[in-house]
């Protein structure tokens, strides 16, 4: 999995004061199995490749909403969750159409329920949003999932990690995520630390490895873990923040073939590929309806040679079963009386196995046998293969 994620302007660059014309200032890109590094925008691959978009904490807020499972189910889920967050959007955005929404992956499971429930939504900045994903597939990287950079979780975890070159202490759980800048104030970091205590005990203590020095405050429990883990551990979660207006696209056919062909098939192959496959499929489509076709016409004259005449065809292959099945039964009552003009005891089971007609008799019988020969050449007219069968394994055809 390739991950990216849009580096942001740091504290050095607000405090010097500079001009800040992007909203980024390069790229951490993680190929497979590897850590990430900084890149610029001319050093992104430019082959067709899937990737992971890791959002950065600033584009986001974490909310937590009460609504109905009806509403959850409902199409217009969208807007209801606008409407409900309205008040803190406006509050936080001057302009509440540039946030984008998500909600939780367990989504599906809480709109099951009935009656009202809670979930927690996050809310990204649409437009800077919408510019990455524009960036990244100018540079052919096809965003397959955007996850939180981190988000809220079950178990309590406390992390030091590096966001955008300022060391950061963050807090993930039923809570939500509180992020802390390590820098100035101490007291401001210990009754952080202190509330967060009284919320519950902290599971998981995971600094990153430059980062031993600030790690402190997470106590002798704390481990080290690498950047990309700590993404991996994201993606985990199953959070995918890429919904409502960013959840369809003109990639997502794209995305599809390119997780059956791989991530550096030629769109020109892929292209005739298609084409190929496509018009091939219509070929064989018409030489099918083609057969079907003549199927049906040989049935329908067959029907109509051996149906009396005007007799209506509404389904040939019943019509012609049925028919069959009677002229066999006329044929069996013919048998049974060219027997009976033998004076012969009738046949204890008579059957009828596909082009067999066979009759269980006795070995008394079996030896009268020939004087049923207009019997077997009755059966024999029809197409039919006679035979006798008595209790002793004697079997006369």
């Amino acid at each position: 999995m390739i991950f990216v994620r849009p580096l942001l302007h740091g504290l050095e660059t607000t405090v010097a004061g500079s001009a800040v014309n992007t909203p980024w200032r390069g790229w951490l890109l993680a190929p497979p199995n590897q850590e990430p590094r900084l890149v610029d925008e001319a050093e992104l691959p430019r082959t067709p490749s899937a990737c992971t978009l890791v959002v950065p904490l600033a584009w986001m807020s974490w909310h937590r909403v009460r609504l109905s499972a009806a509403v959850l189910r409902s199409r217009r889920a969208a807007a209801y969750l606008r409407s409900a967050l309205e008040e803190r959007l406006l509050r936080d955005a001057q302009d509440a159409s540039a946030v984008a929404l998500a909600v939780e992956p367990q989504i599906s499971s809480k709109a099951r329920v009935s009656g009202d429930t809670e979930i927690w939504v996050c809310c990204i900045d649409a437009n800077l949003m919408r510019e990455a994903l524009a960036t990244l597939e100018r540079m052919q990287l096809l965003v397959e999932a955007a996850i939180p950079e981190a988000a809220p979780q079950q178990d309590i975890q406390w992390q030091v990690r590096d966001c955008d070159g300022v060391p950061t202490f963050l807090a993930c759980g039923p809570f939500g995520v509180l992020a802390q800048p390590l820098v100035g104030d101490e007291q401001v970091i210990r009754d952080l630390l202190s509330t967060l205590e009284s919320l519950g005990v902290a599971r998981q203590r995971l600094y990153e490895p430059g980062l031993s020095r600030d790690a402190a405050l997470l106590g002798e429990t704390a481990t080290p873990v690498t950047t990309r883990q700590l993404w991996q551990a994201s993606a985990d979660l199953g959070w995918n923040l890429l919904q409502f207006e960013f959840a369809g696209g003109r990639n997502n056919l794209k995305r599809r073939i390119m997780r059956i062909v791989g991530d550096h098939m030629p769109w020109g192959a892929v292209a005739a590929l298609v084409l190929v496959n496509t018009v091939g499929l219509g070929v064989l489509a018409w030489q099918t309806s083609a057969e079907l076709d003549a199927v049906r016409k040989q049935i329908r004259a067959t029907a109509m040679q051996a149906l009396p005449p005007n007799t209506p065809l509404l389904n040939p292959v019943i019509q012609l079963r049925q028919r069959s099945a009677a002229a066999w039964g006329a044929h069996v009552a013919s048998a049974l009386h060219e027997w009976g003009k033998h004076n012969l005891e009738p046949p204890s089971a008579i059957a009828l196995d596909k082009d067999r007609l066979v009759m269980q008799v006795s070995a008394q019988q079996v030896s009268l046998a020939p004087k049923t020969l207009g019997c077997w050449q009755l059966i024999s007219a029809q197409g039919l293969r006679l035979e006798y069968r008595c209790a002793e394994g004697v079997e006369v055809q």
